[in-house]
């Protein structure tokens, strides 16, 4: 449904497009579902229709009000309809999740009780029962559940991986996952067995192998076997991208590859992790910083105006934002250009650079003002009022 095109002229009294063939309407105070020639597909009872929990299944639901007198929200009751308007499973349950793996999370209604969690699948069968405290979305075939204030585990036939035991079971990645008991922190594997013990204070996900933990306020990394690849000594470590991940020692931040050696020296206040492009966000305070660093950074968003910041790539050259294609990039105290697929076009040999404009961007060699074009070619512009100055 076009959200110009005119569906009825006054008989709803309001309406949310969802897609090319429906659309939510207020009617008499409910939602209905309405065609796309603005014809109600479903009868008027519903109190609220919410979002698709599949391609063609949407959830409704009845009772669902404010209460003013008490001054609460109630929640109602949620079932599910089809793309017809055929309500296939009545309105029962206290929440309907969306599908995954052929499964959608629901909390069943209890008068009495808070109500437990199970499943149902795509025929509305209650094919894991409810009788969890929580459950989560299922995620390539695994789900965490939770009874009382322990977590564990379960796969798309409801067997229990790893039963409700730990305080905390965070998502998988690199094939483990880490899990939290009495304040100590270890990773598991996708069947349940732990393969680094209960030791750390705190871990982060697995990239490139290797995951930054934490032991007595110092960081460092294990790999997937649990062999201390790096020994906790940093006061602050981020995690592994392109071969590189950020360090802090001493109150200075720099980066080291997957062997422990420094790549990038400690001289930054801040090293964000690097991007899947090579990319990582450094920041210094002003009264250290020299004036060629950028204020802010647009591929980052801003940050704190009395930080400076600038891009880094993973060889430590200072990169500025791009301007028709061409970023300026600092090495060894010198400037050039390089594209945005990383490559140097201009030679790093320039004192400053500043940023392209119509193919023109002045530079700073030797204590002289040159005008080069996208060619790196010296030129000679005509009116240099029009021409671009250095960035302030």
């Amino acid at each position: 449904i076009n959200s110009g095109e005119r569906i009825s002229s006054l008989e709803y009294q309001d309406v949310w497009p969802q897609n090319a063939c429906f659309a939510i309407a207020k009617y008499n105070n409910k939602q209905v579902l309405i065609n796309k020639y603005g014809k109600k597909i479903t009868p008027v009872k519903y109190d609220k229709i919410g979002d698709p929990i599949s391609d063609n299944l949407i959830p409704v639901n009845i009772g669902a009000c404010y209460d003013h007198i008490r001054g609460v929200q109630k929640n109602g009751l949620w079932g599910i309809i089809d793309k017809y308007g055929l309500e296939v499973v009545r309105p029962q349950y206290k929440y309907i999740g969306k599908f995954y793996d052929g499964l959608a999370a629901v909390r069943k209604y209890e008068i009495t009780k808070n109500g437990k969690w199970g499943y149902i699948n795509l025929y509305f069968d209650e094919i894991i029962p409810c009788h969890y405290d929580y459950a989560s979305a299922f995620v390539q075939g695994l789900a965490t559940v939770r009874t009382g204030s322990l977590i564990g585990i379960i796969n798309n036939r409801g067997d229990e991986i790893v039963p409700p035991k730990y305080e905390r079971i965070e998502n998988f990645s690199e094939g483990l996952a880490s899990v939290t008991l009495n304040g100590k922190l270890g990773y598991i594997n996708t069947s349940g067995q732990e393969i680094i013990p209960l030791i750390y204070d705190w871990g982060a996900f697995f990239s490139e192998g290797l995951a930054c933990i934490a032991l007595n306020s110092k960081y460092g990394y294990v790999d997937i076997y649990g062999k201390v690849v790096i020994p906790p000594m940093y006061d602050n470590a981020g995690n592994f991208v392109n071969g590189l991940a950020p360090v802090c020692l001493n109150n200075a931040y720099g980066a080291i590859n997957s062997k422990g050696k420094v790549i990038i020296p400690f001289q930054y206040d801040y090293i964000s992790d690097f991007n899947e492009e090579g990319l990582a966000l450094i920041r210094l305070k002003r009264e250290h910083i020299p004036i060629t660093f950028l204020l802010h950074s647009d591929i980052y968003g801003y940050y704190e105006i009395h930080y400076q910041t600038g891009i880094i790539n993973t060889a430590g050259e200072q990169i500025r934002c791009f301007s028709e294609g061409y970023a300026g990039v600092k090495l060894n105290d010198k400037w050039g250009y390089i594209n945005i697929h990383g490559k140097e076009i201009i030679p790093i040999i320039y004192d400053e650079v500043g940023e392209f404009e119509n193919g023109i961007a002045q530079v700073w060699l030797n204590r002289t003002f040159l005008y080069i074009n996208n060619k790196g070619e010296v030129i000679e512009p005509e009116d240099k009022d029009l021409w671009p100055d250095f960035v302030d």
